[in-house]
């Protein structure tokens, strides 16, 4: 949403961080059927993975120009948040790079120990330019020296003393 002033204001988002979000008093579930995760679409225990799914499809619309999920009914949406799985943004766009098509898929895992763990994670992940789950360059050299042999460690450590 935009204010008077021009200003972007990101509406319905947080809310699974609320202790008791997932749920009103009555038992119904609260929040935007086009933003939930599926695990608050469920009912289910919500944590900060949560809010990554609402980034993911934030992020997807703003990319793509079109919502992961759509549907005639808030019932229907929410249905397919559970259920279905979007279509790679690329098949919308394709100037969309590999990278970022795979850092939004990524936020939409269904299974939140599948997506980022955190927002820091993610913001790592998009800055190196993977889907990993915030390994960073170094933690990725490390991986590479335990692997390889003298030869290779040799130069994998040149190239970080490059750096």
């Amino acid at each position: 949403m935009l204010d008077r002033a021009g200003n972007v204001k990101v509406m319905d988002f947080g809310i699974a961080r609320l202790l008791d979000a997932s749920v009103t008093s009555t038992g119904g579930i609260i929040g935007t059927p086009a933003y939930m995760a599926p695990e608050q679409a469920e009912g289910r225990e919500i944590d900060a993975r949560t809010d990554i799914y609402a980034t993911g499809l934030i992020l997807y619309e703003l990319f793509t120009g079109h919502a992961a999920f759509t549907g005639d009914t808030p019932i229907t949406i929410a249905l397919k948040q559970i259920r279905e799985t979007p279509a790679a943004p690329r098949t919308h766009d394709a100037s969309i790079s590999p990278a970022l098509d795979a850092i939004i898929l990524k936020c939409l895992e269904k299974d939140p120990a599948a997506r980022f763990q955190s927002n820091r994670r993610a913001g790592r992940g998009a800055r190196d330019g993977s889907a990993r789950d915030g390994s960073s360059r170094r933690q990725a050299a490390a991986r590479t020296l335990r692997a390889g042999g003298q030869r290779s460690k040799r130069r994998t450590l040149r190239r970080w003393a490059r750096r």
